[in-house]
């Protein structure tokens, strides 16, 4: 299941007390997301969060991965499910023919 994962930092979190241990536990647990290919993409945003398109068997698993990410509690999430624009077209298209044919 692919999803859409969008995150904002929480105007209310609190500043980090160790700013470059906190990136570079971030930057290794990203790297582990990509390698065993649960991130597909990711990208930050220039003024901070950023978004990501993770493929996982579960929302249960999303949510593991998402509560994990060492920052969770600064971040604002946004997840959208996503369904392949081909076959909901296809499917969409079906259903109309169908329907006009009766």
């Amino acid at each position: 299941m692919k999803y859409f994962v969008e995150f904002r930092r929480e105007p209310s979190a609190p500043r980090l007390d160790d700013p470059l241990s906190s990136n570079k536990s971030t930057a290794a647990y990203i790297a582990g997301l990509q390698k065993r290919g649960f991130l597909e993409v990711g990208y930050v945003f220039v003024t901070g969060g950023g978004i990501g398109i993770l493929n996982v068997a579960s929302h249960e698993e999303l949510w593991e991965i998402l509560f994990a990410y060492p920052l969770f509690t600064s971040f604002k999430w946004h997840v959208e499910p996503l369904a392949d624009a081909a076959i909901t077209l296809s499917r969409a298209i079906e259903m109309f023919e169908q329907e006009a044919g009766k």
